[in-house]
C-alpha cells in the first residue's frame, strides 16, 4: 500500500453572484407531476432522453411531456422504495430496490434477488454500467458484476471474494467505472477502493490519512481524475495514478463550500462539478475560487437536502431532494459569468522540517499564523512573493492550519511528518 499523500492549495475564495431572475428551474413533485413521493433517491437519463426517477414510493419515467409511474401493484418492480438507477446503451433500465435488482427492457420485467441469483444482498444502493459490458451492483452486503443474463461475480471482504480480491467492507455506497476498466468504489465506513482484474487498492483514514472513510458519490473528470463526495470530509480529488497520485481536499475550512456534508456529485463536459449537500442544497464548483450554492432560499430549488444528481443530454442538471421532489436546472441561463480566478498560495503537503509556500505577485508581503489542532497559534510570520521556506522543525507531527491574514484572508491544513 502506498502512503497517502496530498498537495492542497490555500483558496482565497470569492463567491459567484446569482442572478436575481432567469434561473432555469423546473420542479416536478407530487402536485405538479404526480410523483408518488417527494423523496427522490435516484435519477438516471436514458439514451433517448427519458428521465427515470426513483422515489421512496415508486419509479417514474418522464419523456419530456408525460410522467408514468411504476409501482408494485401495477408493474414488475419488486419494491416501491427505489435506491439506485442505471440505464445502459440499449435503453435497458436497471433498478436497485430494498428487495432486489429489477430489469426493465421494452416493457418486460425481471427481478434478481439473493435467492434466485448471485446478488449478494437484496438492498441495492448503487449501480454502474460497466464500459466493457455488464453491470456493477453495489449492495449493503457486497459488490457483484452481472453480465445481464446468467453470470455473476461476487466481491466481499472474505477470502471467498471473486478471484481472491477482498474488499475492505461490503456496504457499497457509490460506483464509477473508468473506460480502462478501473472501478472506483465508495464504501460506508471502510474507505475508498479501486478494483481492477487483479488488484484491490484501499485508502482509509487510519492507514493513509484520508479525511473520511465514507464516500457517497464518485465522478470522473476529463483527465480521468476521481472526485469524491463525502458526508464528513467534503470534496476530495485524486489525480494521477490510482496507486499513489495526488490527493486534494476542498472543505469549509479552505473554500466557499457551503458545508462538508456531501451526498452526490456529477461532472459535466466542461469539467464543472455539481455537488449535492445534505443540508445546503446544490453547489456548482468551477475551480479554486468559484463556488456557487443554490438553496431553497436563493433559488427555486425545492429542498436543501439533496439525495441524487444526474446530467441529461442537453447539459441540464437533475436534482433529487428528500422532500421537495425533483428539479431540472438549466444552469447556463441561471448563472452570471464567472469572475476571474482569485490568486492562490500553494502549500506542498506533507512537510518535514520546512513548509514550502509558492506566493503569486498579487499576494506578496503578507502575514500568516500557524495554528495547531486545538486552534492555538504556534508560529507567526510574514511571506513574500515567490518561493518561501518556513522552518517548522520545532512542530510536533500532526495536522496544522496555515492562516493568512493579509493581504487576503485564507486558510489551509497541512500535515507535519
Amino acid at each position: 500500500m502506498n502512503k497517502y499523500s496530498f498537495s492542497l492549495a490555500i483558496v482565497l475564495s470569492q463567491a459567484v453572484p446569482l442572478r436575481s431572475s432567469a434561473q432555469g428551474w423546473e420542479v416536478f413533485d407530487m402536485v405538479s407531476a404526480g410523483l408518488p413521493s417527494n423523496a427522490v433517491r435516484a435519477i438516471a437519463i436514458a439514451p433517448n432522453g427519458d428521465a427515470w426517477v426513483g422515489t421512496e414510493y415508486g419509479l417514474c419515467r418522464y419523456d419530456g411531456s408525460l410522467w408514468q409511474v411504476f409501482q408494485t401493484g401495477s408493474s414488475g418492480v419488486p419494491d416501491n422504495d427505489i435506491r439506485a438507477l442505471a440505464v445502459d446503451d440499449t435503453g435497458t433500465v436497471w433498478i436497485g430496490t430494498l428487495s432486489g435488482l429489477a430489469r426493465y427492457d421494452d416493457g418486460t420485467w425481471a427481478t434478481f434477488t439473493s435467492g434466485n441469483s448471485g446478488l449478494p444482498e437484496n438492498y441495492v444502493r448503487s449501480l454502474e454500467v460497466a464500459p466493457e459490458g455488464g453491470l456493477w451492483v453495489g449492495t449493503v452486503g457486497g459488490l457483484a458484476w452481472f453480465d445481464g443474463q446468467s453470470t455473476w461475480r461476487e466481491y466481499n471482504d472474505t477470502p471467498s471474494s471473486y478471484n481472491g480480491l477482498q474488499l475492505p467492507g461490503t456496504n457499497i455506497a457509490a460506483l464509477k467505472a473508468r473506460a480502462d476498466g478501473l472501478l472506483c468504489i465508495g464504501t460506508v465506513n471502510a474507505g475508498f477502493t479501486y478494483l481492477t482484474d487483479s488488484t484491490v487498492t484501499v485508502y482509509t483514514t487510519f492507514a493513509n490519512g484520508l479525511p473520511d472513510n465514507t464516500t457517497l458519490g464518485v465522478a470522473l473528470d476529463s483527465d480521468g481524475s476521481r472526485w469524491l463526495a463525502c458526508p464528513a470530509g467534503a470534496l476530495l480529488s485524486h489525480a494521477g495514478d490510482f496507486i499513489g497520485g495526488a490527493w486534494y481536499q476542498y472543505s469549509t475550512l479552505n473554500s466557499m463550500m457551503a458545508s462538508n456534508a456531501l451526498t452526490s456529485i456529477v461532472i459535466d463536459g466542461g469539467d464543472r462539478k455539481f455537488l449535492g449537500n445534505q443540508i445546503s442544497g446544490l453547489t456548482l464548483f468551477q475551480g479554486f475560487s468559484s463556488f456557487t450554492t443554490f438553496t431553497s432560499a436563493n433559488s427555486d430549488l425545492p429542498g436543501d437536502e439533496i439525495m441524487s444528481l444526474a446530467l441529461d443530454g442537453a447539459g441540464r442538471v437533475w436534482v433529487g431532494t428528500s422532500n421537495g421532489g425533483a428539479a431540472r436546472f438549466s444552469y447556463a441561463v441561471g448563472i452570471d459569468d464567472v469572475a476571474a480566478p482569485v490568486p492562490q498560495i500553494i502549500v506542498t503537503n506533507p512537510v518535514g522540517d520546512v513548509l514550502a509556500l509558492e506566493v503569486p505577485p498579487t499576494l506578496a508581503n503578507g502575514e500568516m499564523n500557524i495554528r495547531d489542532a486545538s486552534g492555538r497559534i504556534v508560529s507567526s510570520g510574514r511571506f513574500e512573493q515567490g518561493r518561501n521556506l518556513v522552518p517548522v522543525e520545532r512542530l510536533a507531527p500532526g495536522i496544522y492550519l496555515l492562516e493568512t491574514l493579509r493581504p487576503s484572508v485564507g486558510s489551509q491544513r497541512f500535515v507535519k511528518l
